[in-house]
C-alpha cells in the first residue's frame, strides 16, 4: 500500500492507498504534530508489512525532519515531492521555482491532469491561492491573497465596533447571503467571499478575452467547497471541488518520469 500525506498550515491530511483506490483517510491538526508519538496518533496502526511507499506534501522542514523520524520505524524513506520547472505536460511559470511551495504545485499538476484543457485552480486555505492553465499546459502565474478566515480575524482585530465578536462570525458560511448586510457582523460575513468570488470572476473574463476560452474551474482547501457553491449559485457550471487535489498530485509529481 501507498501511504498519502499533505501537511497544510492548519491541517494535515493522509491516506491509504492501494491499487488506484484509498481504502482509508483520516486527518488531524497539524500544530499537534511534534514527535513521533504524535505521528502514530494521528496515522493510527499501519501495518509495516503493507506499507511500500510513503509520499509527503510539506514545506516545512520540521515535518520532513519529524515525518522521515516516523518513517524509520517501517524502515522506509520517504518520498518528499518538490517543485519542478515541468511535470506531467504544465510548465512552471515561475522564475525562481523554489518560490512556489510544493503544494501549490501538486494543486496545480493534478487539476490539469484531471481536465487536460485551461482550469483555473483555487487553494481556498488560510491563504487563497489562484493559478491559471491555459490548454496547452503552460502556467501562467498566478494570484495569493488572505484567506476567508485570515480576513475575518484581521478585520474583527482591528474594527472596535466587532472586536471580541470573531467567535461568533468566523464560521457562518451557512448564513452567507449575496444581499447587502444590515448589520455589522452580516456586512463582514457576506462582504467577504464577495470579495473572492469577484476576483475569480474578473479572473476567468480576462481569460476568455485574451484566450478564447473559459478554463474550469478547480477547488480546493477548508472553504473550497462554500466557495464552489457561491460560484455554482452565481451561475457557473464547469467548477468543481476536489478536497485531496494536493495528495492526487503525489503520484505524479514523485514519479520523475512525468517530471
Amino acid at each position: 500500500m501507498i501511504l498519502e500525506i499533505d501537511v497544510g498550515n492548519t491541517r494535515v491530511k493522509w491516506r491509504l492507498v492501494s491499487l488506484d483506490a484509498v481504502v482509508k483517510r483520516g486527518f488531524g491538526m497539524t500544530a499537534a504534530l511534534t514527535s513521533v508519538h504524535d505521528v502514530n496518533q494521528c496515522l493510527g496502526v499501519i501495518a509495516a508489512s503493507q506499507l511500500k511507499i510513503i509520499r509527503i506534501a510539506t514545506v516545512v522542514s520540521f515535518y520532513r525532519e519529524l515525518l522521515t523520524s516516523w518513517a524509520a520505524q517501517y524502515s522506509l524513506a520517504p518520498v518528499f515531492a518538490k517543485t519542478s520547472t515541468s511535470c506531467s505536460g504544465v510548465l512552471n511559470a515561475y522564475d525562481d521555482i523554489d518560490q512556489m511551495g510544493v503544494d501549490r504545485w501538486l494543486g496545480i499538476v493534478a487539476a490539469y491532469e484531471k481536465v487536460r484543457s485551461a482550469c483555473l485552480i483555487v487553494d481556498a486555505g488560510s491563504a487563497v491561492t489562484i493559478d491559471l492553465v491555459e490548454s496547452g499546459g503552460n502556467h501562467l502565474g498566478g494570484y495569493i491573497v488572505p484567506g476567508l478566515q485570515m480576513m475575518r480575524y484581521s478585520l474583527f482585530g482591528q474594527t472596535d465596533q466587532v472586536e471580541g465578536n470573531a467567535e461568533k462570525t468566523s464560521a457562518t458560511h451557512h448564513a452567507f447571503e449575496f444581499s447587502a448586510g444590515k448589520n455589522t457582523q452580516a456586512a463582514v460575513s457576506n462582504g467577504l467571499p464577495l470579495m473572492l468570488l469577484g476576483l475569480v470572476q474578473r479572473l476567468l473574463l480576462d481569460f476568455q478575452v485574451r484566450y478564447g476560452e473559459f478554463p474550469f474551474v478547480m477547488l480546493t482547501g477548508g472553504d473550497g467547497e462554500f466557495l464552489k457553491d457561491l460560484m455554482s449559485d452565481d451561475g457557473l457550471v464547469r467548477v468543481a471541488f476536489v478536497p485531496e487535489l494536493v495528495m492526487d498530485g503525489l503520484s505524479f509529481i514523485v514519479d520523475e518520469r512525468s517530471c
